[in-house]
């Protein structure tokens, strides 16, 4: 490194980097999708899949990614806390309600 990348070296918080993974894994689910709308399409022949059952299966599939997430964490004996508190619920309330519009 260079005389100035070593003068301004940062060490970032535990929670910045937790947080940053916890982003692109979201951003991942996020972006699945149009590629199970596509796939769904391709599958379903000349018949297409009816939206609702569509969307039904696509938080099936993300409950089911987040399931086998929790139950690797625990079997490795890291913590796996899934609801934090009242606090938290409320604060993603209101960008909640905006997604479930949507």
């Amino acid at each position: 490194m260079g005389g100035c990348a070593r003068a301004f070296q940062i060490k970032l918080p535990l929670w910045y980097s937790t947080g940053a993974a916890v982003f692109a894994a979201s951003i991942l689910l996020l972006s699945l999708k149009p590629v199970l709308l596509h796939i769904a399409a391709a599958w379903g022949g000349p018949e297409q899949l009816p939206p609702d059952r569509f969307m039904f299966m696509t938080e099936v599939l993300k409950l089911a990614i987040c399931t086998v997430a929790v139950a690797a964490r625990r079997g490795a004996g890291l913590d796996s806390q899934i609801w934090v508190g009242f606090r938290h619920t409320a604060a993603f309330a209101i960008p909640a309600t905006l997604y479930m519009i949507m």
